[in-house]
């Protein structure tokens, strides 16, 4: 895959190209997830021990990815995709998906699977001559054998959805809880049935980048870090298209059962759930104000492991202003049909408190823990 695909597959958007070689690339030296700054609140600054919700909830959001990112793409170019390939033979499908997904870990294992069900997608009715692959309700019908072959083969009832794991010592145990109540039949159902209309991307004024792994600088205490950070898509403008809409979303799932009392303490910042979203928050925002398209690159982690990543530097050339930028939530059993809830709005006192406990964190994260 590699290179060249990538290289087919980024021209949009503003600055679409790929960096360097793969012979520079940086090796990332203080690597720092959102679930360890997760932990580090709970346990070292709140002394309480982490409930779990949020590493429960991106796990079952993990999950679900793996199927809207395809189940996305094939509803977005459905004008292409869902017709035979002699009729558009300009319209690559290994390309446009390389734009689409484009830090593509298991890429290929995705791109077989759109692949081998385009077929079905491109039926038509002997007895209406009309293409209702077009239609938003057949496509959902012809989604669910899709969902069902990702689900065997990403293994996702057994890594994703059955239990969530702790670490402790430096070792994972098992958690002792599941992560999500529902099994893969129940979860189809409801994606593809009740919540695919509010799911998916049917905006032509923005570019929909699925599963976007960035690395983010940030400076504390006189060190670098790399944040981890894996918002489940950016929508960005296409700032080439004439619109009347002036704003960048950069949006994160988090999938649970979040009650109305849960959404509350989203803005309740005394807790150590509302201090990890509250950085969780700010971080996303800075992926909005910051991205570009050829920060897209290969790095090294200290296990030696190689990851294509967009990584964010801490100062950027035209970064974009705050107030353009989104973020939200998704709350996928949420009542109602409103699923999107936009995260508040940062401040500058929320912005100095997100970073206060992020450099806080960053702090704790390089000293030992000391036996109690």
């Amino acid at each position: 895959m590699g290179q060249e695909v990538l290289q087919l597959g980024l021209d949009i958007g503003d600055q679409a190209q790929l960096p360097g070689d793969r012979e520079r690339e940086p090796k990332i030296q203080r690597l720092i997830t959102l679930s360890d700054i997760e932990t580090i609140i709970y346990r070292r600054i709140a002394k309480v021990e982490p409930n779990g919700q949020i590493s429960a909830a991106a796990a079952v959001g993990s999950a679900i990815d793996w199927f809207l990112t395809p189940a996305n793409f094939i509803y977005r170019y459905r004008d292409n995709y869902c017709f035979p390939p002699e009729l558009f033979p300009d319209w690559d499908l290994q390309s446009v998906f390389a734009r689409f997904y484009p830090t593509g870990y298991r890429f290929g294992e995705i791109l077989e699977i759109l692949e081998k069900h385009r077929p079905r997608f491109c039926e038509q009715n002997p007895l209406n001559p009309a293409n209702l692959a077009l239609e938003r309700r057949n496509i959902k019908r012809k989604l669910v054998p899709v969902w069902q072959e990702i689900a065997k083969r990403f293994k996702i009832d057994f890594f994703n959805l059955q239990g969530v794991m702790d670490i402790e010592r430096n070792s994972l145990i098992f958690g002792g809880r599941t992560a999500s109540e529902e099994d893969i039949a129940q979860i189809t159902g409801r994606i593809i049935h009740n919540r695919f209309d509010d799911l998916v991307d049917d905006d032509k004024d923005y570019t929909y980048i699925a599963r976007p792994d960035c690395l983010l600088a940030y400076e504390s205490n006189g060190q670098t870090f790399h944040i981890q950070v894996e918002p489940d898509y950016i929508k960005r403008l296409r700032e080439r298209r004439k619109t009347v809409k002036k704003r960048h979303i950069v949006t994160k799932r988090i999938v649970g059962d979040f009650k109305d009392s849960d959404k509350r303490d989203l803005t309740d910042f005394s807790t150590p759930y509302g201090k990890t979203m509250l950085v969780y928050n700010w971080l996303l925002s800075q992926i909005g104000e910051r991205f570009k398209w050829n920060q897209l690159t290969f790095v090294r982690l200290n296990n030696r492991q190689k990851r294509r990543v967009f990584l964010i530097p801490q100062e950027v050339g035209k970064q974009i202003d705050s107030g353009s930028v989104q973020t939200a939530l998704e709350f996928l059993r949420a009542d109602g049909s409103e699923i999107f809830s936009p995260m508040p709005q940062l401040s500058e006192d929320l912005r100095d408190m997100a970073k206060t406990t992020l450099d806080q964190a960053l702090l704790l994260s390089q000293k030992p823990v000391l036996a109690s």
